[in-house]
C-alpha cells in the first residue's frame, strides 16, 4: 500500500509505503498470482487477518495478512519495471 501526502507548512510531499502478505487459495486466484511480478499494481478483495503465536522461547509475534477473495490485474504501466521476471511461485 502507499500513500502520498503534502505537508501543508513546507509544501514538500511525503511517501509512505506498507508492504502486506496475500494469501490467495484456489486455482484462478493461484494462476493471477503467479502473472505478477515486482512492481505489478494490483487489486486485491478480501479481508485483513492478523494471527498471532508464542515461539518456543514463549515470545508473542503478530503477522497481519490480507486473505484474497479476488486478484484484479492491472495493465502494465510504465512505473512497473520492464526487466523484471515473471514471479515463479
Amino acid at each position: 500500500m502507499k500513500r502520498s501526502w503534502r505537508v501543508r507548512e513546507t509544501g514538500e510531499w511525503k511517501e509512505e509505503r506498507e508492504f502486506l502478505p496475500v494469501v490467495a487459495w484456489g486455482p484462478r486466484l493461484v494462476r493471477r498470482a503467479a502473472m505478477l511480478w515486482k512492481g505489478s499494481r494490483v487489486l486485491v478483495e478480501g479481508r485483513i487477518r492478523t494471527d498471532t503465536w508464542q515461539d518456543d522461547n514463549g515470545a508473542e509475534h503478530k503477522q497481519t495478512q490480507i486473505v484474497a477473495d479476488d486478484i484484479i490485474l492491472d495493465p502494465p504501466t510504465r512505473s512497473a519495471d520492464p526487466d523484471a521476471e515473471p514471479k515463479n511461485n
